[in-house]
């Protein structure tokens, strides 16, 4: 085909010239794949990384903790104004049911912050007694065990309020009060409270027990309430549940007293009755010392029935004191309190020795119990007679306080034990 050499070289150099022209085609054209080489504007901290969904890294985390930390700041401002324990009357529920439904989903991702809304819009439509579903309900991957903790505390107080608990105890038996005043969301925070705010739900359990307790005739039906609380740690600033174990504190004990009685007589001297070491069943309760007649040992009650024997007629009785046998205690009868229709009276003693030292160092914060418990004595007290021994100047309370004295004296003669 090609008879001259030189023509046959020419058309070798241009065959391969092809073949190479080929092979660097082959090599450089792109094929349509994608490359397997990274694309350094993809590398994390880099300003022009895209969002997945439209949010950027670590914005599930971002927003949980936003929402979380709005919803601690309400319970830490609610916490920080009580002066009382009276919740259940002036509960901050717009405010608190504001901070809790309420999910901004300006910057969330859409998934998971749909995923927590929808939770708490079951939590929403739960009752108080449901509450502990919270446990079990589905939240969004990234929301801690003490955000859950802070939801709980957050819907107790607006449900409690919403659904007037308060108002329904008066008809509930003990069962259901003990199924109402659930621990078990304080599991979410290994029951362990670290800040005073997660001590809210407790003060509410509080107080609902003390608008229906009456400390006197049934102090043992808290009993349940107490051995709850002393199973969590309280390591907050303010100790309120270490305060509220020692008010709830109960104990009966045998103590030594001695009681004197002096009933006038116009005519002939003044009786008296003087009886010496009284081992009598004193009870401990919110901070209260109190001994209950008639007791059940006959010879306990001789001093009644021969107060009662000293007059064939009315009574006149003019004094009446107790005092402890143990010469360090300074025990005094501070009241009694009494109804016409139970032969049952209590002794209310004042008790200088039994000052905690948390009230000798004078916490204003620990007086929110105190003062709570006080209201509670008051409105309770109301449904008695009341006797009081309280030091005054004043002749028109201490003239009150004979007449009171003369009354006790013949209510005495109509009792039976």
């Amino acid at each position: 085909m090609f008879g001259n050499k030189d023509k046959r070289d020419y058309a070798l150099l241009l065959f391969m010239g092809l073949v190479i022209l080929l092979f660097l085609a082959y090599l450089f054209i792109p094929s349509g794949k994608a490359k397997d080489f990274p694309d350094n504007r993809y590398f994390a901290g880099n300003s022009s990384m895209p969002t997945i969904e439209g949010v950027a890294p670590g914005s599930k985390k971002n927003s949980f903790s936003s929402y979380n930390k709005r919803l601690e700041g309400d319970l830490t401002a609610v916490f920080a104004s009580l002066d009382n324990l009276e919740l259940l009357s002036a509960l901050p529920t717009p405010e608190i049911e504001a901070s809790l439904y309420n999910v901004d989903t300006k910057n969330a991702r859409t998934k998971e912050t749909a995923l927590l809304s929808d939770v708490l819009q079951k939590i929403r439509r739960l009752s108080v007694i449901n509450l502990k579903e919270i446990l079990e309900l589905n939240f969004p991957d990234g929301f801690k065990d003490r955000f859950r903790f802070n939801v709980y505390t957050a819907a107790l107080l607006s449900k409690i309020s919403n659904e007037n608990v308060g108002g329904r105890l008066n008809e509930a038996s003990n069962q259901e009060i003990q199924e109402l005043l659930d621990f078990s969301l304080f599991d979410l925070i290994g029951n362990e409270i670290e800040k005073d705010y997660q001590a809210l739900p407790v003060l509410l359990y509080f107080e609902l027990l003390m608008e229906r307790i009456n400390l006197y005739t049934d102090p043992g039906a808290v009993a349940f309430f107490r051995e709850a609380i002393v199973k969590l740690r309280d390591l907050s600033p303010k100790k309120m549940l270490l305060q509220m174990q020692e008010m709830l504190h109960y104990s009966e004990e045998n103590e030594l007293f001695r009681l004197e009685w002096r009933e006038g007589d116009e005519l002939d001297p003044d009786d008296v009755g003087v009886y010496q070491k009284l081992s009598l069943p004193c009870i401990r309760f919110l901070k209260q010392k109190y001994l209950i007649f008639p007791t059940q040992r006959e010879s306990d009650n001789l001093w009644i029935s021969e107060l009662c024997n000293a007059d064939s007629g009315d009574i006149e009785l003019e004094d009446i004191k107790i005092y402890s046998e143990d010469p360090g205690r300074s025990v005094y009868l501070n009241r009694i309190l009494y109804t016409p229709d139970t032969s049952r009276f209590i002794f209310v003693l004042s008790d200088a020795g039994t000052q905690s030292e948390s009230d000798a160092a004078g916490d204003s914060t620990l007086d929110i119990l105190s003062r709570r418990v006080s209201v509670l004595i008051r409105d309770l007290e109301k449904n008695y007679r009341v006797v009081s021994f309280e030091q005054s100047d004043d002749e028109a309370t201490l003239e009150k306080q004979r007449q009171e004295l003369v009354d006790f004296g013949r209510y005495l003669k109509t009792i039976n034990f």
